[in-house]
């Protein structure tokens, strides 16, 4: 049912666009109430989470605003990274604070709303207002979760088990500022702060 109505709307969007409608037109305008973090797209959904320093919102695909919750992460720290987890199935949507913590939400949107998860994915990561704070990336179909930031390693869980796989140093004297995973789980690519693109690989042994 849900894929018919997503292939519905696609077709819908199509049929706009062939009537003259630019892709690039701005669709809906809001301004926050504080300085957005982070942003991300629901993969499945026309639901978009918008963070700030330590508080969510949803908007719908409309740019009408559905729900805002705190994160409960403390005072001086902030929100820097979010994604979403099992996004097919029942959803849960994990948040990222610069002083390393990690907190999982299940039911996000409701006043109902229950923190499944929250542990400390990096440790001794100092709180500056100009650092990159944590940066991550989930794939879901290894459910492996990467993180680092201002640090010099990049830090591999297993969700399944809640644990740490690995440890990898950066080799970098800056922060990473960006990262991705490939669909296998074993390529890392990371972006630094001295403007270097680092690609490592999980599958050779340590140096």
């Amino acid at each position: 049912l849900r894929n018919a109505q997503i292939r519905a709307a696609a077709q819908a969007e199509r049929r706009k666009t062939a009537t003259g409608v630019r892709l690039d037109e701005q669709v809906f305008y809001s301004r926050c109430p504080s300085v957005p973090t982070c942003l991300a797209f629901h993969p499945h959904e026309g639901e978009l989470c918008v963070a700030n320093r330590d508080s969510y919102s949803l908007w719908d695909d409309h740019g009408n605003l559905q729900s805002c919750h705190t994160n409960d992460n403390p005072t001086q720290t902030r929100i820097t990274a979010l994604t979403y987890l099992n996004a097919h199935d029942i959803p849960l949507l994990l948040l990222g604070s610069d002083d390393g913590a990690v907190r999982v939400w299940r039911d996000y949107s409701s006043t109902n709303r229950q923190l499944v998860a929250a542990f400390q994915a990096l440790g001794d990561v100092p709180l500056t207002a100009r650092g990159s704070g944590m940066v991550l990336d989930w794939d879901q179909e290894t459910t492996t979760l990467i993180t680092s930031g201002d640090v010099k390693v990049i830090r591999v869980w297993d969700t399944n088990q809640e644990k740490k796989v690995l440890d990898m140093p950066t080799g970098a004297d800056y922060p990473i500022t960006s990262l991705s995973i490939d669909h296998e789980g074993s390529l890392l690519v990371a972006g630094c702060g001295d403007g270097t693109i680092r690609v490592y690989d999980r599958r050779l042994p340590p140096a």
